[in-house]
């Protein structure tokens, strides 16, 4: 995928489309809460509309609740049949539920290379299996979408200036309940656009496709919603593959100290690989160095930054010790750029701070990424996730004070701005039970934001699950392992009951 957009779809064209069902379809109509399924360009989706695969709009009830609601809402989904020729009309579906974040998408509407898009899901197709690919509400394609152009304008107006941590809390305060304001003047209440509801989405489009046996490939956020799912129907799936888990019911702040303990993650495996250790002896020091520098002294490093209609402005944006977290932290969710983290250290530490641009560049666009539905992750998170966060805090009575006074005032603007949302926490999502499909829990060594604690509070509630670490991957191994999709086949396909997924040593790329 790269970085540069394809245009978005227009929504005028839905009105120019006849109502008819995907060729795969079938609905029922007799139920208020059916879903049906506006045909759509997949040009649009994903740049080409190779054979053999559908694009569309999906309309679900806004709320799963009110059984005779009319008020309904619209996903995006993209069916991709098997490419087995002894296998017209399969039976068999892989669920590919959107997306990360949560907030964000499944990419539609990127600029793609022919087959790029649905390269990952080939081995799955050849093996018979269609693959049902269906964004989250309120991200991405999926109208309402709850993007919040308020926080997107505070972070360009702050990146730009010096500024403190007080200052950056109250700005974004002020852009929170603005974005809330105009939300709620658009769509009414925002409390349906949760987890729950959004599992519910996936479970009503399942229901009314012609698949007797479903599995399941989540990643990152979207494993809440696997499980979720499971919650309301535990029968959904035959196997399950969660990839970079997030457990239903923990959640450790994030702080400036995780961020830290991520990097040093990376660092310390430049130290465990002979020629990079050799090449940088003393990187974490001069991690510690430039943290200290840019505290004092914070970096201005020029970049050329996105913009939405397709050309690019320079800017200088003021890099301070928390900054630096933060680019870092963006940069090695991407296995390539955690192959360049030690030779950037190590020329910013020489002076040579345009050694930043490229990473600066990724954090500016990932930060101003209107795709990026942080309305519907302030929703999800001040009613579901914070409520994880207390009960970590309460659980863990010393952790505050292994804290920096950044991180402190950090926790302590968090519940201020759910309040500033004005969305009541209500999770609904604890597991009473062990879940019983047959599951592998998926992740990478180098996983940023995945620790170990995640992947144990994830298959606790499991009963049949199956862990497998890959050694050198980062977040998303799915995505960025062939190796591990082979191996992801054959465990859903069940024709090879040995996993031999610690052979997958990820072809990390060798440290720059």
């Amino acid at each position: 995928m790269t970085p540069e957009r394809f245009r978005k779809t227009s929504r005028l064209y839905i009105a120019l489309l006849v109502l008819i069902l995907l060729p795969v379809a079938g609905f029922s109509t007799t139920n208020a809460n059916a879903a049906t399924i506006v045909l759509a360009d997949c040009i649009d989706f994903i740049n080409e509309a190779p054979p053999r695969v559908s694009c569309g709009f999906v309309s679900v009830p806004r709320n799963h609740d009110k059984t005779d609601s009319r008020d309904r809402i619209e996903l995006p989904v993209l069916i991709a049949r098997s490419t087995r020729s002894l296998s017209p009309n399969t039976e068999r579906a892989v669920l590919i539920p959107g997306g990360g974040g949560p907030g964000a998408s499944m990419g539609f509407g990127y600029l793609y290379s022919s087959g790029e898009y649905l390269q990952p899901y080939q081995s799955l197709r050849q093996a018979g299996y269609d693959i049902v690919i269906i964004d989250q509400r309120g991200a991405g394609f999926a109208t309402p979408r709850l993007n919040c152009t308020e926080t997107i304008d505070v972070f360009k107006s702050l990146a730009t200036q010096n500024r403190t941590l007080a200052q950056e809390i109250r700005e974004y305060h002020h852009a929170i309940a603005a974005c809330r304001k105009r939300l709620n003047t658009l769509y009414g209440d925002l409390s349906p656009f949760d987890t729950r509801q959004s599992a519910l989405d996936f479970l009503t489009i399942m229901e009314g496709l012609p698949y007797r046996r479903w599995s399941t490939i989540a990643t990152s956020y979207a494993t809440v919603l696997a499980q979720a799912m499971l919650i309301e129907q535990p029968n959904a799936f035959e196997t399950v593959v969660l990839d970079s888990p997030v457990p239903l019911d923990y959640q450790q702040p994030i702080t400036k100290e995780v961020t830290h303990k991520a990097i040093v993650k990376t660092i310390n495996r430049c130290r465990q690989t002979q020629q990079c250790n050799s090449r940088y002896p003393a990187l974490a020091s001069q991690f510690n160095d430039i943290l200290i520098r840019a505290r004092t002294r914070p970096y201005g490093i020029k970049i050329q930054t996105y913009e939405p209609d397709g050309g690019g402005k320079y800017k200088t944006l003021i890099i301070d010790d928390n900054a630096i977290l933060a680019i870092f932290f963006t940069a090695i969710y991407n296995n390539d750029s955690i192959a360049m983290l030690p030779l950037v250290i190590d020329k910013l530490h020489k002076g040579r701070k345009q050694a930043l641009k490229t990473f600066t560049e990724e954090f500016w666009y990932q930060s101003t990424d209107l795709d990026y539905a942080d309305g519907l992750n302030m929703t999800i998170h001040c009613k579901e996730r914070q409520i994880l966060e207390d009960k970590y805090l309460a659980d863990h009575p010393t952790f505050l004070n292994t804290l920096s006074a950044d991180s402190r005032q950090a926790l302590a603007a968090q519940p201020e701005l759910c309040k500033a949302w004005h969305v009541k926490p209500d999770n609904k999502l604890l597991p009473t039970k062990d879940f019983n499909t047959r599951t592998l829990v998926l992740a990478g060594s180098l996983d940023p934001v995945i620790s170990q604690a995640d992947i144990n509070n994830t298959t606790d509630n499991f009963s049949d699950a199956t862990i497998a670490i890959v050694q050198g991957a980062g977040h998303s191994v799915w995505f960025q392992s062939e190796c591990a999709r082979e191996q992801v086949m054959r465990f859903i396909d069940d024709s090879d009951t040995t996993l031999t997924l610690d052979s997958c040593k990820y072809s990390l790329p060798a440290f720059k």
